[in-house]
């Protein structure tokens, strides 16, 4: 008789195949900096999506993230860490 399984086991496949991915990007450093500029990106625009809608309203997304790494820039000391 055939083994089905669960969706915890799918999941558990899933998981470890996610650990593994990890870990090989964490390595290549390249790709890792790569990746933490796309995850900056998007927590970005969430940031902007997220606003209150009368604030939204006043400036387009690249205003928005043109200013946000101007004050990020200042709050460093004029050194942004993440550029």
């Amino acid at each position: 008789m055939m083994h089905v399984k669960s969706e915890k086991e799918y999941r558990a496949e899933s998981d470890v195949r996610t650990l593994v991915a990890a870990g090989e990007i964490k390595d290549d450093k390249a790709r890792y900096k790569h990746a933490m500029a796309q995850a900056k990106e998007q927590k970005e625009a969430l940031e902007y999506v997220t606003m209150n809608p009368g604030e939204m309203g006043k400036m387009t997304y690249p205003e928005y993230s043109k200013a946000r790494k101007s004050r990020s820039k200042s709050m460093n000391g004029g050194t942004n860490h993440y550029a």
